[in-house]
């Protein structure tokens, strides 16, 4: 059947309900159409209104790789009849462009199939006109600035415009002002600039605010498939070293490596973006800010910023009062499946190695390992946020650290709160004087659930919190393990925790931390307030020097330490008595009337689960010294397995102590009888 008249001349058909009564033929018909009846009988006959434009755009094909003009460039058309006998050239291309209306294409056919340099004599080209240039791919065509100019500059007031299969380099401006930004790319438009399948290398801009060593766009920018490496911008205030964008930005399975801003106050060595930043199956790879107040060695965004899948790796910032080595963010940023590696600030003031949050920093199964910060009151080795929380979800945070006078948070350093889900924070560190927070430092709450908390340390005089550090706010630790952290120096206290608030431990342990040093006290807790634990292992921690092994409860009067159904090896400065077999509370308390009581734990190991666990070894005291009372929920430990069920086979279910429980699902490593005990 043929296409009714009405699409071929750009028109949809329509149904609309026949008038009942004959309008006058003096009269227009108004374009208020009676809705059709669903009640009753209806006529119905075919209308039509108009689509939106469809019209196909004007295209060219760039025949020569000269860079010259000497065809008739009045119009797309005219350049075809007349092409100065040459063939046409890129800039007659885009001059007929301009000046034909509408959107349009450029293609390249060089009449062979191996690469093809465009080498520009004549300066930027200028593009005035919706416009999408579309190469072979980046190692097959080149436009080459030569160092003599821009390569690009969008001036056209709206449209939108895409820029693929090329590669763009040796651009650069210099001078001062947004008129000289852009090395490689400017667009002033409002429209939205595609980059896709392309390369932006080897560009730069110099001057005051000359932003973008490589792409300047005011609109909104997509990357995808492309790779922006090796720009620089240089000036008193110099922001985005590859792209600098004033709207949303989103790369997509791109690359930015290399990038580069120097100047006074440098932003955004990657990526500069005044809005929203979405980053998908990426890398940002050694890019770098130089100067004071660095801000974002990798990227800096204004508005929100999201990474999924993504690895940012080895950039840096270094200056006073420096910044966010991979990424700085005044917005909410959310990680997913991403890793953070390698990166770092310097400088006076220096805060997040890795992340640098003004609000908060949400990662979701990532890692985020081997990030440092240095120099004075340098915090927040792997993740800083000033406003706002971090949070943990299935995530590793591991191998951070911060170095120099009162350096806080070798792992994460916030002026709010910290939360972790199923996360280990394990090996972070501070160095220096008056350090905090070998793991973990917050102003506010910390609250750790199904993690652990291990081989964290702060090293130094009055050095506090090996594993956790809090000022203001209480801690909350349920399910979880804090084991082998330690404070090392004179006046070094809390070598698990240390906090001036209360601490609250629930079906969790906490051991094998320890301070060593003079004065040194609380080798597992130490408390300004209460501390409060059900069904949790407070053992084997040590105070070298110091008071308060397992845990140092500061004497006052407000203030205790209270346990049910728990185990704590050493009461010295608790306050607690001495339980070597369960009191009226559930307890088993050792001390040195009675002994220390031994847990019999096994070392810190993968005993199934996201995160490692102490197994209890065969005669634990632990074992099925649980409130028997417990009723699920919670029905699972910090693996995950079947908290309630007979540990000691005597066909009485329990609950046991500490955040590792009997489960049948699956073995121990160790366990000869399957019973779910280490065997050795």
């Amino acid at each position: 059947m043929p296409l009714p008249r009405q699409l071929l001349r750009g028109h949809v058909c329509r149904a609309t309900q026949q008038p009942t009564t004959q309008q006058p033929t003096t009269q227009r018909r108004t374009t208020q159409r009676r809705r059709p009846s669903f009640f009753g009988p209806s006529f119905f006959r075919l209308g039509h209104e108009p689509l939106e434009d469809r019209r196909v755009l004007s295209a060219v094909t760039v025949t020569n790789n000269l860079d010259v003009v000497n065809g008739d460039t009045s119009s797309i058309a005219a350049l075809l009849a007349n092409d100065g006998g040459d063939g046409i050239a890129l800039r007659e291309a885009i001059e007929a462009a301009n000046n034909t209306l509408g959107a349009d294409e450029i293609s390249f056919d060089f009449g062979h199939d191996g690469p093809e340099t465009v080498f520009l004599e004549l300066g930027e080209l200028e593009i005035t006109e919706a416009l999408t240039i579309t190469g072979d791919g980046p190692d097959l065509l080149t436009i080459d600035a030569q160092q003599n100019s821009r390569v690009i500059n969008i001036t056209a007031e709206s449209g939108d415009f895409a820029l693929s299969g090329l590669t763009l380099t040796g651009g650069r401006t210099t001078g001062d002002g947004a008129e000289n930004a852009g090395g490689a790319v400017r667009i002033t438009s409002a429209g939205h600039l595609t980059i896709d399948e392309s390369e932006i290398i080897g560009n730069s801009t110099e001057g005051d605010r000359a932003h973008g060593g490589g792409v300047f766009a005011i609109g909104e920018v997509t990357v995808t498939r492309s790779a922006v490496r090796d720009n620089t911008t240089f000036g008193a205030v110099a922001l985005g070293g590859g792209i600098y964008v004033g709207d949303d930005v989103t790369v997509t399975d791109s690359t930015l490596s290399g990038n580069f801003t120097h100047g006074d106050v440098g932003a955004g060595g990657g990526l500069y973006a005044f809005a929203d930043v979405s980053i998908f199956d990426s890398i940002v790879v050694g890019n770098g800010t130089r100067g004071r107040s660095a801000r974002g060695g990798g990227l800096w965004a204004r508005g929100s910023a999201t990474f999924y899948r993504s690895m940012l790796e080895e950039n840096s910032t270094s200056g006073d009062d420096a910044e966010g080595g991979a990424v700085y963010g005044r917005g909410a940023m959310y990680f997913a499946g991403s890793t953070i590696t390698g990166n770092s600030t310097t400088g006076a003031e220096a805060h997040g190695g890795g992340i640098m949050g003004l609000t908060s920093a949400t990662l979701d199964d990532c890692t985020v390992v081997g990030n440092t910060t240095i120099g004075s009151h340098a915090n927040g080795g792997g993740v800083a946020t000033h406003f706002g929380d971090v949070s943990l979800f299935a995530s590793v945070l591991t191998n951070n650290s911060t170095s120099g006078f009162a350096a806080r948070g070798g792992g994460i350093w916030t002026e709010r709160g910290v939360t972790t889900s199923n996360s280990t924070i394990s090996n972070n560190f501070t160095t220096g004087f008056g350090g905090r927070g070998g793991g973990v430092f917050a102003l506010k709450e910390i609250s750790l659930s199904y993690s652990t908390l291990s081989g964290n340390s702060t090293v130094g005089e009055t050095a506090l919190g090996g594993g956790l550090s809090t000022r203001y706010g209480e801690v909350t630790i349920s399910h979880s393990t804090v084991s082998g952290n330690t404070t090392t120096g004179e006046g070094a206290i809390g070598g698990g925790i240390y906090a001036r608030y209360d601490v609250t431990l629930t079906n969790s342990t906490v051991t094998r931390n320890s301070t060593a040093g003079s004065d040194a006290h609380g080798g597992g807790i130490w408390a300004l307030r209460n501390v409060i634990l059900t069904n949790s292992i407070v053992a084997e921690n040590e105070a070298t020097r110091g008071a308060g092994p397992d845990i140092y409860d500061v004497p006052t009067t407000s203030k205790t330490v209270v346990a049910m159904y728990s185990l704590i090896g050493d009461s010295a400065d608790t306050g607690l008595h001495e339980a070597p077999t369960a009191d009226l509370t559930g307890n088993q308390i050792g001390g040195a009337i009675h002994g220390t009581i031994d847990p019999l734990l096994a070392p810190l190991a993968d005993n199934g689960g996201p995160t490692m666990t102490h197994a209890l070894l065969p005669g634990s005291p632990a074992i099925d010294a649980g409130d028997p009372a417990f009723a699920a929920p919670p029905y699972l430990d910090q693996r995950g397995y079947y908290r309630v069920v007979d540990g000691d086979g005597d066909m009485t279910r329990a609950d046991r102590h500490g955040s590792i429980r009997r489960c049948f699902v699956a073995p121990l490593p160790g366990d000869g009888n399957l019973d779910q005990v280490v065997n050795a």
